[in-house]
């Protein structure tokens, strides 16, 4: 039994929850259901806000809060273990992540955000909207490159073209590195600049994405 219950974890951890943001068909009653063959709904509690316009399915311990607006998953929160409540998620990460990459780190391998938030009185956090992930951090201090990861959100990929921006300069760009398809540079300086930063895992994000259901 002990097996089984963790062979079915395994599974749900293997879950691409971007792929179910994308398709934008994943509701309430659907997650429930796989919740359930999965073993896991006596984990999650379920909490709305706005009147019923937003709900939250989460487990503390497994570290996820899975966003439904209007019945449909539309967000997904995932938690590095520094949070006071919520665990460290062991799930699958896209873009290679893990919560030991630093601020520094991230901007390093996946260029320059499309938009940037907090500081002073919040935490910074920074977006690939293009990508559709967000990340925030344990600091309040732009200055500092080395915190930590506190949580990510995931979310439906923005196509508008204001958030095709250069990973290097930031201007705005349609060319996409070729091997990767993650990062866009506006010219062959940009790309070489930034490439020493990038290389260390362009490759591993093209064989992912290669692989990637």
């Amino acid at each position: 039994m002990e097996d089984n219950e963790n062979a079915k974890l395994k599974q749900f951890l293997e879950t691409n929850w971007q792929n179910y943001i994308e398709k934008a068909n994943l509701n309430k009653e659907n997650l429930i259901d796989q919740l359930k063959e999965y073993g896991l709904d006596s984990k999650f509690l379920q909490k709305e806000y706005q009147d019923g316009k937003f709900l939250y399915i989460q487990s503390e311990e497994l570290g996820i809060s899975l966003q439904l607006e209007s019945n449909i998953l539309n967000c997904v929160y995932i938690y590095g273990g520094r949070d006071k409540k919520f665990k460290q998620y062991k799930g699958f990460l896209p873009y290679l992540i893990n919560f030991e990459l630093t601020n520094g780190d991230i901007v390093k391998f996946l260029g320059e955000p499309s938009t940037k938030n907090g500081g002073k009185l919040t935490s910074i956090s920074i977006a690939y909207e293009h990508l559709g992930i967000e990340f925030t951090f344990g600091t309040k201090n732009w200055s500092e490159k080395d915190s930590l990861i506190e949580f990510i959100c995931l979310f439906k990929k923005e196509t508008n073209g204001q958030y095709k921006i250069c990973g290097n300069c930031k201007n705005p760009t349609n060319n996409q590195c070729s091997r990767c398809k993650l990062i866009y540079y506006c010219s062959a300086s940009c790309q070489k600049e930034h490439f020493q930063n990038h290389k260390e895992k362009c490759k591993q994000y093209a064989q992912q994405f290669s692989i990637q259901p």
